[in-house]
Formats: structure tokens, C-alpha cells, sequence
């Protein structure tokens, strides 16, 4: 049962990062005049959240599958088909004047830690009601 809920869990996450990360960036992409590097949402934490995303997804299949044969053959396409489009994607951003800046506070696949809990404490705790 614990397997089947940990791999529930990664998927899950997987889920929302992927499906928020693509919405984030087709409505910020659909209403942004002149074109600008996604910096806000999703993209603040990390570089690549929809990939992120399904990483986690398949991760998340792989152990609800059990068979941990799955990984190496999980892995061996990660590297062949995610990698070499995040590493074009990289190269295209680079052409923003933003991106020095962005680079440095963004995970290239994993949402950067620091940065992350920061902004968390920022905008959740400090809506929290003021007991006087």
C-alpha cells in the first residue's frame, strides 16, 4: 500500500506541474504584446516545469508499476528526448535581456529551493490574518 501510495503522490505532483506549467505559458504567451521571457507563475521557480511535470509523471507510473525495470528504460529517454529539446529551449531564452538574472534564481528542471520558500513566505504567510 505505501508503494502504491508514493507513486500516486509523485504522479500527482507530476500532474499539476505539468498541467499548470503548459497553462501558465500558453495564456502569459497568448496575451503578452510584444513577446517577453516568462519570468512570473510556474517559470519563477523553474526553468522547465512542464517538463518537470512529466518527469514526474512517468516516475510517478513507473513505481505504481512496481517493476523497477521501468526506471532505467524511464531515464534512458529522458535523456534522449527531454534534455536535448530543454538544452534548445535554453539557448532560445538566452537571447532575453532578463535572463542572466532569471538563470541565476531558477532550477534548469527542479524548482530552485531558496527561491522558492522565499517567494512562499512572502506571498502565503504574509496574507495570513493578524491576530491582535
Amino acid at each position: 500500500p505505501w508503494i502504491l501510495a508514493t507513486g500516486l503522490w509523485i504522479y500527482l505532483i507530476g500532474f499539476f506541474y505539468h498541467f499548470c506549467g503548459d497553462i501558465s505559458k500558453d495564456v502569459q504567451l497568448k496575451h503578452q504584446r510584444p513577446r517577453e521571457l516568462i519570468t512570473s507563475g510556474m517559470m519563477a521557480h523553474s526553468r522547465n516545469p512542464n517538463y518537470f511535470g512529466e518527469v514526474f509523471n512517468y516516475l510517478g507510473l513507473a513505481v505504481l508499476s512496481t517493476s523497477w525495470f521501468c526506471i532505467p528504460v524511464f531515464v534512458a529517454v529522458w535523456v534522449q528526448v527531454f534534455l536535448p529539446n530543454m538544452l534548445g529551449k535554453e539557448v532560445s531564452m538566452a537571447r532575453y535581456e532578463e535572463w542572466p538574472a532569471w538563470r541565476a534564481k531558477t532550477g534548469f528542471l527542479f524548482p530552485w529551493l531558496p527561491s522558492f520558500l522565499s517567494d512562499f513566505g512572502r506571498n502565503a504567510l504574509s496574507r495570513l490574518p493578524r491576530v491582535d
